[in-house]
């Protein structure tokens, strides 16, 4: 029975925890205190409490079973004490006997004390059974004791019957033993504890010390009569023992129940008590001298004997009321515990009962709840939201949970306006885009061609203007020599002075071509000059146009921006938005940089269209001192055909104009080299535009593809 208590508790707290278990928790997304669920945070707070119902039930039916354990211990024990008052009783009469027979000096009473010795034995066999029924555990040192005086009896009841054992050895041993099993019974009055079962138990106690001193009075008196007279020690030991037994019978009466001490009033306070009184008297008055007025051994024997045999009946009525109480209270005992045990079971079965069905039903409401919250979180706006018509706290919950549902609906349903709305901005701003590229396409274009056509025209004006500058030089080069001819050749002037004539005016033919190729190459460097011109201003207009989509770039980007931070302001709904409000701005920012290399390139040729300026203008400068040396030329090749004329008049003025040829021809001849350098230089920068053009038109179809990917 013992181990059941704590089995019990034990197994009860496990089925309660295994009803929690096997519920279903719900995880909040909030932080929650130790880790827990709200559900095991819920079941906690109730088993807590339980288990503690549950240890405090667990102790009060652990006491309560002590006490009844106790108390069916204390009833073994009253059936032990019974044994030892047999015992005590019969070692009580056997130490009586013994005196008598060593106080005839072994010639009386030995028949009566071997008699009394088969009935002590008998005695020690009950009492070994009541121990052995008792347990280790109640084992004492007082029945230590006596067990080891009872394993010496043996011996002296052989030297008291060889009248070998002094009388006062005998007394001694016996006494002793008697002694200690009296001790043995303090155990049980401990064991009673409080209340009326102690009592009864001290006041057995105290009747039983009573009992053997009135044994040792018997004992010590039968000695003193039957040696005739009592010595001082023996007197005085006489008269002691029966006032301790006064005093003892008189604390047994205190305590004992009022039925208990008529029944003691009755049979031990009568006749034998008076008769004993008179012998004792005779004692008092002449112990010590003898004088005992007829009083003898034998006949103080069985007066004191008859008075302590009324004594063991009082002793057994002690012992029986003892036991009917010591049941009575192991019944009530019994019972308590039994309906503590119902009622704690019950009380711990209803409460766990109450607290599963509240629980399972607010953790279902709860589950309600999470789960309408978990499919709001998913995005489900069309969610039903249990309990919003209940008036308590979850139904305040599930009302503010369907209001935020609301929210959501409306922001949903604004986020959706404000995409289209958004769409509908990027679509144009595309158009704005793709219209914008066209225009610029064209009007590039347009002008890379015209610049592709200009640089074409003025490669073509400059290899020829090349070439006629070599024609030039080529013929100046042939003047060069005539007039040397003519200088050396004087006197053969006049004779050819029809041919030189006719040399004259084809050089002034030749010449009228040069100044001819001169006007052409000059208005082709006007002409050069003017595209160049119109070159610099498409470029200035495309850069124009490429601020502006800079510009827009920017616009773009600052828009992403403000797309990103409203997308981060919109928490997880706006993720996706953000993507797309990433990829513009990293698209808008693509656009910046190829528009700052357009720009970069625009600035490249407005510096090459500039150079090229200058060096029409340095062409255009040459050209025209061509034409004047032309002109000069042409004036000299008048005054040679006049000269010419007057060749015939005189040879000095022919030999002064010969040397004015040569001369002029020198002229011409640097006149031609300067030509050919500039036609050179115009060459150059002519196929310089033309790779600047074409690397316009590649930069512009990347800046057209870029802005139309974005």
């Amino acid at each position: 029975m013992r181990g059941f208590l704590h089995p019990l508790g034990g197994a009860f707290a496990n089925w309660l925890l295994a009803l929690a278990q096997n519920s279903e928790e719900i995880v909040m997304t909030s932080e929650r205190p130790w880790g827990l669920s709200v559900s095991t945070s819920l079941w906690v707070a109730v088993l807590v409490p339980l288990a503690v119902l549950l240890s405090v039930l667990c102790y009060d039916l652990n006491v309560a079973y002590q006490r009844y354990t106790s108390v069916s211990h204390l009833q073994k024990m009253v059936e032990a004490s019974a044994h030892l008052g047999a015992l005590v009783h019969e070692l009580q009469k056997e130490r009586g006997s013994t005196a008598l027979y060593l106080g005839s000096k072994g010639q009386q009473f030995r028949d009566p004390l071997e008699a009394q010795h088969k009935a002590t034995s008998q005695t020690v066999g009950a009492l070994e059974e009541a121990l052995q029924a008792l347990g280790p555990q109640t084992t004492s040192e007082a029945i230590g004791r006596a067990r080891q005086d009872l394993g010496r009896l043996a011996q002296v009841r052989e030297t008291s019957l060889s009248v070998s054992l002094p009388p006062a050895e005998s007394f001694a041993y016996y006494s002793g033993l008697i002694d200690a099993l009296l001790d043995a019974t303090n155990l049980m009055a401990r064991e009673a504890g409080d209340g009326p079962l102690q009592t009864r138990a001290t006041a057995l106690m105290l009747f039983l010390r009573g009992k053997e001193l009135a044994g040792q009075e018997r004992a010590v008196g039968a000695q003193g009569f039957g040696a005739g007279r009592f010595d001082p020690g023996l007197y005085r030991r006489f008269l002691a023992l029966g006032a301790s037994q006064d005093a003892l019978f008189d604390s047994f009466l205190h305590l004992a129940e009022p039925a208990l001490a008529d029944t003691y009033a009755r049979l031990v306070a009568g006749a034998d008590q008076e008769a004993v009184e008179a012998l004792r008297r005779l004692v008092a008055e002449g112990g010590l001298m003898g004088v005992f007025k007829g009083a003898t051994g034998p006949g103080w024997f069985a007066t004191a004997s008859q008075r302590i045999n009324h004594m063991k009946e009082v002793e057994e009525t002690l012992i029986g009321d003892l036991r009917t109480q010591t049941s009575a209270v192991i019944t009530r005992e019994r019972q308590a515990f039994v309906w503590l045990l119902a009622g704690a079971g019950a009380s711990l079965l209803a409460s766990a009962a109450v607290a599963f069905v509240l629980l399972r039903h607010l953790l279902g409401r709860i589950r309600g709840l999470t789960q309408a919250t978990v499919s709001l979180a998913e995005g489900g706006l069309a969610t039903h939201v249990p309990g919003t018509g209940r008036g308590d706290d979850l139904g305040a919950m599930a009302r503010a949970l369907e209001v935020f549902r609301q929210r959501l609906q409306e922001g949903e349903t604004l986020k959706a306006d404000r995409d289209a709305e958004r769409l509908a901005a990027e679509q144009e701003r595309q158009a704005l885009l793709q219209r914008m590229g066209e225009t610029l396409e064209r009007e590039v274009s347009s002008v890379t061609h015209a610049i592709a056509t200009s640089a074409e025209s003025l490669e073509a004006a400059a290899r020829t203007l090349s070439r006629v500058a070599q024609q030039g030089g080529e013929q100046a080069t042939a003047v060069s020599a005539a007039a040397l001819q003519t200088s050396g050749n004087v006197q053969t002037v006049a004779g050819a002075a029809d041919e030189l004539s006719a040399s004259i005016q084809e050089i002034a033919r030749r010449v009228e071509e040069s100044a001819d190729i001169a006007r052409t190459a000059a208005q082709e460097a006007r002409q050069t000059n003017d595209h160049v011109t119109s070159l610099a201003q498409a470029a200035g207009r495309i850069g124009t146009v490429v601020d502006l989509i800079a510009s827009i770039a920017a616009q773009t980007n600052l828009l992403a921006l403000n797309a990103t931070i409203e997308a981060a302001r919109a928490g997880e709904a706006g993720k996706g938005f953000a993507v797309v409000a990433g990829e513009v701005k990293a698209l808008a920012t693509q656009t910046q940089r190829a528009t700052a290399d357009i720009h970069d390139q625009i600035e490249n040729m407005r510096a090459v269209t500039q150079g090229v300026v200058a060096a029409m203008a340095q062409i255009g400068g040459t050209i025209d001192r061509i034409n004047t040396l032309s002109a000069e030329i042409a004036g000299a090749v008048g005054q040679q055909d006049a000269a010419t004329q007057e060749i015939a008049r005189t040879i000095q003025e022919a030999s002064g104009g010969t040397q004015e040829v040569s001369q002029a021809v020198v002229g011409v001849q640097a006149g031609v080299r300067d030509t050919g350098t500039s036609a050179h230089h115009v060459l150059t920068a002519a196929e310089t535009l033309a790779q600047q053009n074409q690397t316009l038109r590649k930069q512009l179809a990347h800046f057209l593809d870029t802005l139309r990917a974005a």
